[in-house]
């Protein structure tokens, strides 16, 4: 029986890609270089801020460029994250009907730990997550099994009590790694194929669908 879900942030819980697009294309402007389309940052986030800022870069560029245009975004990220992010349709809904059943939530994103949690606090303000982990030093990003660990670890929980939810092929490996089942979000970033072809355990088009993989 499933006692606990550990969810992705992005893509999953809250829609981040314009706010991100924008910082991310407001550093590469002040650097000089063109803005990219938003929906190409649909396949840039997932792996990190140095990652997102390797991929949106010319092949060309340094770890000098590389290093200033990831503190440019981080800066420009600060003041643009809650412009217009939301929650996705349903996932309040979703959260207040697992919180009502007694289910454990967890959040595992590969976002900077201090954006991570200043954005859970802002838009789950009311929710009890048992834990809420990003991106940090000590522990490896997604998809290394470290960060599913450390929130099993909080709840108390086994890898086969608890679903892992997510919206791209990091996700479906973090919980592959970390023995979890998968939940793979038709609503993300990413195309719902890529998550079949990782071996998604699961997957929904709805965040209601979530509630009939718990028994």
């Amino acid at each position: 029986m499933i006692k606990g879900i550990i969810f992705d942030l992005d893509g999953t819980l809250l829609d981040t890609l314009q706010d991100i697009a924008d910082s991310a294309n407001e550093a590469l402007n002040l650097a000089g270089f063109e803005s990219h389309p938003l929906n190409e940052y649909r396949f840039y986030v997932g792996n990190g801020v140095e990652n997102l800022v390797k991929k949106m870069l010319p092949d060309y560029c340094d770890d000098h460029m590389i290093a200033r245009i990831v503190d440019d975004f981080k800066s420009a990220y600060q003041r643009n994250y809650a412009n217009k992010c939301q929650p996705y349709p349903g996932i309040m809904d979703l959260i207040d009907e697992l919180r009502n059943r007694g289910i454990m939530l967890g959040v595992c994103s590969n976002k900077p730990d201090a954006f991570t949690q200043v954005m859970v606090d802002l838009y789950f303000k009311n929710i009890d997550f048992v834990a809420v982990t990003g991106e940090r030093k000590e522990l490896p990003r997604k998809p290394d099994a470290a960060m599913v660990h450390y929130i099993l670890n909080k709840m108390n929980l086994r890898a086969d009590e608890c679903l892992f939810v997510g919206d791209s092929d990091v996700d479906v490996k973090t919980a592959i790694n970390a023995g979890l089942k998968s939940i793979g979000v038709q609503w993300g970033f990413r195309p719902i194929q890529e998550l079949i072809d990782a071996k998604v355990t699961y997957t929904v088009a709805h965040p209601e669908e979530i509630l009939k993989y718990l028994d």
